[in-house]
């Protein structure tokens, strides 16, 4: 089925990958454009459940303007920045290199600092009253002047969703994933080819059989603590932890 999309031109480069919950559109060097995507109604009620995924979409960007507009009021470097506008039914926002492009060439003393700035980013959004529901080093970018920012908050959960308590060892499992790549280059979920080879690998994360990576073994508590739901990781932060790289 067709998507429906709010011109007849739609830019060249589109920025979205995998199954999404909208489309993003880069329209020059500087700016994205995201939406939320519509399927073309029909009469072929067989195809209803298009329907479905359209109204998640649009459930999923208002979860997003939501997180921005409480950054609007409250500011952090770390976040991706939404260019100002009256719409709320598409944004427009700073463009990043994805993490994964510009890791390699970064020094490790880099990785580090991406380090505090990710924990200083989810901290942030917890203290605005929101867990990112889908924190992962796909929605990682840097910017022009080398430092880390996240985006995309379509899964977001407020505090006062009923779900925001068991949410939060979930992000701890996405933040240690993330922590993990970003000292050592190293993503477990990144390559898995199938459902069931996902579900093996994260059930051997949360059973702390995995062999974390040599170059992420200076945080290697933080990240197991993430992965198997230890209660110590149900705060960010770990300062003590982090102190020799400040």
């Amino acid at each position: 089925m067709r998507i429906a999309v709010p011109f007849s031109n739609p830019p060249e480069e589109c920025l979205s990958i995998g199954p999404s919950q909208g489309l993003a559109y880069a329209l020059d060097q500087d700016i994205v454009l995201k939406l939320p995507f519509q399927y073309e109604v029909t009469m072929d009620t067989e195809l209803s459940h298009c329907w479905d995924l359209s109204m998640g979409s649009f459930v999923a960007m208002e979860k997003e303007v939501a997180v921005y507009e409480a950054l609007q009021a409250e500011p952090h470097p770390n976040f991706a920045r939404m260019l100002a506008t009256n719409k709320t039914d598409y944004l427009f926002l700073e463009r990043l290199e994805p993490l994964q492009t510009k890791w390699k060439a970064a020094s490790q003393e880099t990785h580090h600092r991406w380090v505090l700035e990710l924990l200083a980013a989810v901290s942030w959004l917890e203290k605005l009253g929101f867990v990112n529901g889908d924190l992962a080093v796909r929605n990682i970018g840097i910017d022009r002047a080398n430092n880390l920012k996240i985006f995309d908050f379509g899964s977001a959960i407020s505090r006062s969703h009923w779900d925001y308590a068991n949410e939060i060892p979930r992000d701890r499992f996405n933040l240690s994933t993330c922590i993990h790549f970003l000292l050592s280059g190293v993503d477990p979920l990144a390559d898995v080819q199938s459902r069931a080879e996902a579900v093996e690998i994260r059930g051997m994360l949360e059973a702390g059989r995995w062999k974390i990576s040599e170059d992420a073994c200076l945080l290697a508590d933080i990240i197991s603590d993430g992965w198997t739901g230890k209660e110590r990781c149900g705060q960010v932060g770990h300062e003590a932890d982090l102190d020799n790289w400040r």
